[in-house]
């Protein structure tokens, strides 16, 4: 596999996060190199995952003020406020090998192994399945794979697949936000603040590897933001969409 693409993203509304991913994951086919994004949203922002009920928001007083968007990948709600969104797209070459699963293990890991580095002990989740009756946010939810500091679920993620290629995306806590005061971010639970650039990095080095693989720094070009932008509009920013379940 060629080396990977890095893309640390400028933070954007919702629907335009939701849509960039979506038009990274159609772009795969023409390379055969994985893309990894980080990046935030540029206001306080609930993703609701793809087949959660929109009315299922009422269920959470504390975030009903703040915009949504729909995911295209299931699991809970996710309150965008202090935390770090990351996508992986990934190439799939053998769509019968059950490739998916080891990624999602093989990111966490390389997380896992980041936050060691600043002296934070997690660990992965183990022996938990989702239920129907699940919890409305992602992170009061337990599936085998989170990623837990003190018992306190700080990293979760969601897959998506498409052709020949892999989404897979997921939020990381930084820190409790008051439109999730139950939530502790691994700033509340660690000793000491950890500077977010300096996470960024140890993120990537950390993914690099857990998956073996190499990342240039390679930002959006025009061409792919208007790709995005008609993503955005005739989907993620479409009430028929939001609305969909």
């Amino acid at each position: 596999m060629e080396s990977g693409r890095l893309i640390e993203d400028a933070p954007r509304q919702g629907a335009d996060n939701m849509a960039i991913d979506e038009m990274l994951l159609r772009r795969s086919s023409m390379s055969a190199s994985p893309t990894l994004r980080f990046y935030f949203w540029d206001r306080p922002t609930v993703s609701l995952g793809y087949f959660q009920s929109l009315n299922a928001r009422e269920d959470h007083a504390p975030s009903l003020t703040l915009p949504l968007v729909r995911r295209a990948t299931g699991g809970g709600a996710i309150v965008h406020h202090h935390e770090l969104t990351y996508s992986l797209i990934i190439p799939i070459t053998d769509r019968l090998k059950n490739q998916h699963r080891e990624y999602y293990f093989a990111v966490h890991r390389g997380v896992i192994a980041t936050l060691a580095n600043f002296g934070i002990e997690a660990e992965l989740a183990e022996g938990t399945q989702a239920r129907q009756d699940d919890p409305f946010l992602c992170f009061e939810r337990r599936a085998d794979g989170d990623v837990l500091i003190q018992g306190h679920k700080v990293l979760g993620s969601a897959q998506r697949r498409h052709a020949s290629a892999l989404l897979q995306h997921g939020s990381l806590l930084l820190q409790k936000s008051s439109f999730a005061p139950s939530l502790c971010g691994i700033q509340d639970l660690s000793q000491s603040p950890i500077e977010t650039e300096a996470l960024i990095l140890e993120l990537r080095n950390g993914i690099q590897a857990s998956i073996q693989d190499a990342w240039n720094s390679k930002p959006l070009v025009q061409t792919e933001l208007e790709e995005a932008t008609e993503i955005c509009r005739l989907k993620f920013g479409h009430e028929a969409w939001t609305a969909k379940r």
